[in-house]
């Protein structure tokens, strides 16, 4: 008779087989898009997963494809910046959106010095928003900053471990599964190769929910919530209990991008009217307004240190202007195309090349595209309806006048014009309240809901509150992943 030893020898190699075995499988189906050594049309040539772990993929393309041209910021700069736009400059592989859903300013950094470390960047656009600066706003679950490059190499032997890991798991089995099943003829992945959400998401989310309004009505009322009080404290604040706050990290970006001549450039999203209406109705008016004075004060504070040196500018696109106040389509009404946005949060790639027009000064000129700020000339003709280039019409549309950017769209701003520009948006609100009443008053019902929905949360959790945590700690996980066509931050 065999000694018990034996057996379990026999079991343990079994079991050391089926691990290997596993592995091996998600390493060559790669659900998360980390090798992608094997690429197989209808088996995993498309990665669904890549949504849900878009940390972990572009952590891993960066770490792959060392980009020296940059996009930061959160959902709103990955669904609405093209990389394909002339106005970067560069080599077209050499760009990468590198926007992250619901990002904090911590996150942010992590994921330009993982870049800048993998990489020397040149140019760098970060798209700010209010939400991102928030105290008690977590990393989301899925950070993981053993993922990131910590020095000046292309990934530590840690770090590739740590991925290495990645394919040893039950969930990595199940996105296995997941990924055969999205390879189907009608499928598609939903991050393009340059980091850009694929807009096929949003147009597959406008068919299950129902139109604009639709996803507008939904907005509003996370805009009024979660957006801007995430939980787990379901609060907003600028600064922390013992003046921390996200500001420092935006400076130690700017820091960085001085010390090492990246040409850094920001902006202020361009949301939909709704979306500062929803701010304030919320009651969060007076904090937008702090917080683009302390950006301006940033800056202006940098610019003073290195007077000899161009500024970094920021430009603001928030407010009520042509673009942000495109009416929204009636309930009901499910075929209607909005030509600027999906819904009040997020523009469409059209508001995105307007915005890297005006921060690159980039402008049509004896018909060709010209990008003042290098000189550089492409050979895309503006009239694209006649041009051979098939990459302009793509990216530009075929009318010749699709590029001209409205004249109320985009202030750069400084110390200089900071309160006559906050005077004017005010004005612009007050008329726009006066021709929408019953978006504002719908808006203002979702807010006092909310609100009190929060106050409730808050004295039940009060008896066992906690100071939450901040410089870089990360929300505990849930069990649950996100919706595949819900709107996230």
């Amino acid at each position: 008779m065999a000694r018990p030893a034996v057996y379990v020898a026999q079991l343990l190699s079994i079991a050391l087989t089926l691990i290997v075995l596993a592995g091996a499988i998600c390493y060559v189906i790669d659900p998360y898009g980390l090798n992608e050594n094997f690429m197989i049309t209808t088996v995993n040539r498309l990665k669904p997963e890549t949504e849900t772990h878009e940390r972990l993929y572009k952590a891993s393309v960066i770490s792959k494809r060392h980009p020296t041209i940059l996009a930061l910021g959160t959902s709103r700069v990955q669904r609405g910046i093209t990389m394909s736009h002339p106005a970067w400059g560069g080599n077209i592989e050499d760009r990468y959106n590198a926007g992250l859903v619901g990002a904090n300013m911590y996150e942010t950094l992590k994921y330009f010095e993982h870049a800048n470390n993998t990489r020397q960047l040149k140019r760098v656009v970060i798209g700010l928003d209010l939400l991102a600066f928030n105290y008690y706003k977590l990393n989301q679950a899925d950070f993981d900053e053993q993922l990131l490059s910590v020095d000046h190499q292309d990934m530590s032997v840690d770090a590739t471990l740590h991925r290495a890991k990645t394919y040893f798991s039950l969930s990595t089995l199940h996105a296995v599964k997941t990924t055969l099943d999205g390879n189907c003829t009608n499928c598609f992945s939903p991050i393009l190769p340059d980091g850009q959400e694929n807009p096929k998401v949003f147009e597959k989310a406008l068919d299950e929910f129902g139109g604009h309004y639709a996803l507008f009505f939904r907005n509003d009322g996370v805009a009024v919530s979660l957006l801007h009080f995430p939980p787990p404290s379901h609060k907003f604040a600028l600064l922390g209990p013992n003046g921390e706050s996200q500001f420092p990290y935006l400076q130690r970006l700017i820091e960085i991008a001085r010390r090492d001549h990246i040409d850094l450039r920001l902006f202020i999203s361009p949301c939909h009217a709704r979306q500062w209406e929803a701010l304030r109705a919320a009651g969060l008016w007076p904090e937008f307004e702090r917080w683009k004075e302390m950006l301006v004060k940033i800056l202006a504070e940098d610019s003073a240190r290195h007077p000899t040196e161009p500024a970094f500018p920021l430009w603001d696109f928030s407010g009520y202007n042509s673009i942000s106040t495109e009416p929204v389509p009636v309930a009901g009404d499910t075929r209607t195309q909005m030509k600027w946005y999906w819904e009040s949060s997020h523009y469409k790639t059209a508001v995105g090349n307007f915005v890297l027009n005006r921060i690159f000064n980039y402008r049509q000129r004896d018909s060709y595209y010209q990008n003042e700020s290098e000189g550089i000339a492409t050979s895309c003709r503006t009239n694209c309806t006649t041009c051979a280039d098939t990459l302009c019409e793509m990216h530009f549309g075929s009318a010749s006048k699709q590029d001209e950017i409205p004249p109320d769209f985009g202030v750069q701003l400084t110390q200089h014009n900071l309160t006559g520009h906050q005077s004017a948006i005010l004005a612009d609100g007050e008329r726009y309240r006066l021709t929408h009443q019953q978006d504002v008053a719908l808006l203002d019902q979702l807010a006092s809901q909310a609100m009190a929905d929060r106050e409730s949360r808050l004295q039940r959790s009060h008896s066992h509150e906690r100071t939450l945590p901040h410089h870089g700690i990360t929300a505990q996980k849930t069990n649950g992943q996100r919706s595949r066509f819900a709107i996230h931050y």
